[in-house]
């Protein structure tokens, strides 16, 4: 059960012209997947020198969540699982439909689910760009471009939302000087009485699903390399890149750990262009590097190898592996509350998608909080809740989350005993130095203030967020030693 976005006609599966997935199939160029390559090596250099470049067209259907199925439609959902009790030999009931007759009275009054009839898979182009450079036989150094360009990415959309014509204006004591004005917006405009349903207090929304987000990826990657020569090898490798969206994606990072939650929906439906902004995931710098080195003691390495096998036992056959792992803070979207102060019935009470009020750059304390348990990443006083009958001013992806920085370490041994059977030895140090890797901060103004009769005005104090908006409470990987032993036959 589908609705025309604009008609509000409802729509059966397999009638009236419909498909039998209600939205159109798309055979278009964006079917045509070419993948094309190269490499050249330029004879003037030796073969030291390589050139690559890459370019490729794919696409991916994205999960919207069961939520966003049109499913979730009377007179499915809704329907009771049995009428009676039954017996073995007569069976179960038929399901009970609270629709009988399919018109605008199974849906006044309730949330429904709109899938746009154009909705097609994510398409991506990708593409890079890279020279690698040999300095010896083991060892060479490449950099490259990487891009990416996303379209038709899946986004969440409250079709419901009323369209904030102007916003309301307020002079220096909070006092309102003019009230916002409003339109019901043209979704599901010629059906009035389904229209009518839907106001920013009815506590419904027509839910949507489209495919109209984008995203942009562009990156510099250094990578150093050097293979097994003289007990030694390993890869360093740093990527300064940045990612940029105007689509979370419907799970986003929900119960993650160092990033924020994704921009679930638009904060404004018309307004497209302001929830375009750093990725959840995007970080600046990102440095990782590994390496085996076979400590050059001990029988058959160059320092100590005629020692006795007790000596050699102690002292020889040693490997150190260590991992670094280090990276700038994710990009975090304020939000303000659960609540609604656009007073546009848009997403904020479903999802927290309405943002504060930037009053100024983020000021990022980096302390421990004296009052109560936790971590100061950055103060919430330089954000504010915005004003009834407005949007926070406060862009996606504004604020940086902690980074992280860790050493792993590895350690091994081998205990020949014949020439076929061997004793092992290994322990790894995860975090090796106990370094603190923070959880995200809290992201969320937590401002519901609305007008009242009591407190009609908007003002400084009404308007404060909370105390514990950028305050950290967790973390993770905190330092692990295990030890394994391993008899090889």
């Amino acid at each position: 059960m589908n609705f025309g976005l604009y008609s509000g006609a409802i729509e059966v599966a397999g009638q009236n012209g419909n498909s039998s997935a209600l939205y159109n199939n798309y055979l278009g160029i964006g079917d045509w997947q070419p993948r094309i390559g190269f490499a050249w090596s330029p004879e003037r250099f030796k073969g030291r020198d390589v050139v690559r470049g890459s370019f490729t067209v794919s696409s991916y259907s994205e999960g919207g969540g069961v939520n966003q199925q049109l499913t979730a439609n009377p007179p499915f959902t809704g329907a009771a699982s049995f009428i009676s009790a039954g017996n073995i030999a007569d069976g179960f009931g038929p399901p009970a439909s609270p629709c009988g007759v399919i018109n605008n009275s199974c849906y006044i009054g309730n949330s429904i689910h709109m899938w746009d009839p154009n909705w097609r898979a994510q398409q991506t182009l990708q593409w890079n760009f890279t020279i690698q450079h040999q300095f010896n036989n083991s060892t060479t150094l490449q950099v490259g471009y990487v891009g990416q360009k996303s379209t038709h990415l899946l986004n969440l959309m409250d079709y419901s939302q009323y369209q904030l014509l102007t916003p309301a204006t307020y002079d220096s004591s909070g006092a309102p000087t003019a009230a916002a004005t409003y339109s019901p917006g043209p979704y599901l405009a010629g059906n009035a009485p389904l229209k009518a349903s839907f106001t920013p207090t009815s506590s419904t929304y027509a839910f949507g699903t489209a495919s109209n987000g984008d995203a942009t990826y562009n990156g510099l990657q250094v990578v150093l390399q050097k293979r097994l020569s003289n007990g030694l090898q390993g890869q360093l490798a740093y990527t300064y890149g940045k990612c940029m969206s105007n689509s979370g994606g419907f799970y986003g990072t929900w119960g993650a750990t160092q990033a924020s939650k994704g921009q679930v929906g638009w904060q404004n439906l018309y307004d497209p262009k302001g929830d375009w902004g750093p990725c959840f995931y995007d970080v600046t710098n990102t440095l990782t590097g590994y390496a085996t080195y076979e400590l050059p003691v001990g029988h058959g390495r160059k320092y100590a190898s005629q020692v006795n096998k007790v000596v050699d036992g102690i002292i020889g056959g040693w490997n150190v592996d260590p991992i670094l792992t280090w990276h700038s803070g994710y990009a975090m979207t304020m939000q303000n509350a659960w609540a609604d102060p656009s007073q546009t019935g848009g997403l904020g009470p479903q999802f927290g998608n309405e943002r504060p009020e930037c009053i100024g750059a983020a000021d990022y304390l980096k302390k421990a909080d004296p009052s109560v348990p936790g971590y100061d990443w950055f103060s919430p006083t330089t954000f504010e809740g915005p004003k009834v009958g407005t949007f926070g001013s406060c862009g996606v992806g504004t604020v940086r989350g902690p980074g992280i920085f860790l050493m792993d370490i590895g350690i091994q041994k081998n205990f020949h005993i014949t020439e076929s059977k061997s004793l092992q030895f290994r322990t790894e140090f995860l975090n090796a130095f106990n370094n603190v890797v923070f959880s995200a901060p809290n992201a969320n103004c937590g401002n519901y203030f609305t007008p009242s009769a009591a407190n009609p005005l908007s003002t400084p104090a009404n308007l404060a967020c909370g105390s514990s908006m950028g305050l950290i409470t967790g973390s993770q990987s905190e330092r692990n030693i295990q030890f394994a032993l391993k008899f090889i036959f």
